[in-house]
């Protein structure tokens, strides 16, 4: 399973890398942790990507899983300041 950057992120190939952390997740049902990890490296993936309104999607995701990954958090705030949500981006930083 695919938690940790595939051979394609690390090539710069996020689009590749996204398509394997969402394989991933299909075979992470049941297990929280790994998918929280595996939503939180596709939402790095699409903010690279310029898509930060999947970014914060996915880092909502981890953190439903698990509410206190801090890197699922950073990588909300992060989406939602690209978004230009300012506050928000402040809110989810308390």
């Amino acid at each position: 399973m695919v938690t940790s950057p595939p051979r394609w992120a690390q090539a710069g190939r996020f689009a590749e890398a996204a398509a394997a952390y969402t394989e991933g997740l299909a075979a992470a049902a049941g297990d929280a942790g790994t998918a929280a990890a595996l939503h939180c490296n596709r939402a790095a993936c699409a903010a690279v990507l310029g898509r930060p309104a999947e970014a914060v999607a996915d880092a909502c995701a981890a953190l439903a899983l698990e509410p206190g990954y801090l890197r699922a958090r950073q990588r909300r705030a992060e989406g939602l300041a690209a978004l230009g949500e300012h506050a928000a981006a402040a809110q989810v930083c308390l």
